[in-house]
């Protein structure tokens, strides 16, 4: 999976951190209103598993 693809068609203007460990990788951004998580999250669908505080 190309990461910097999916950061430039989904997270267009977020500043984004990728991040794993032993139990997989994910994609940490800056603080953001709810709403423009969960736009993100109904684009990428089944790529992003949940949304976190």
């Amino acid at each position: 999976m190309n990461i910097r693809a999916i950061l430039d068609k989904y997270f267009d203007g977020v500043k984004c951190y990728v991040r794993g460990d032993g139990n997989g990788v994910w994609i940490e951004t800056e603080c953001m209103p709810i709403e423009r998580s969960e736009e993100i999250k109904n684009k990428v669908g089944e790529l992003l598993y949940e949304i976190k505080k």
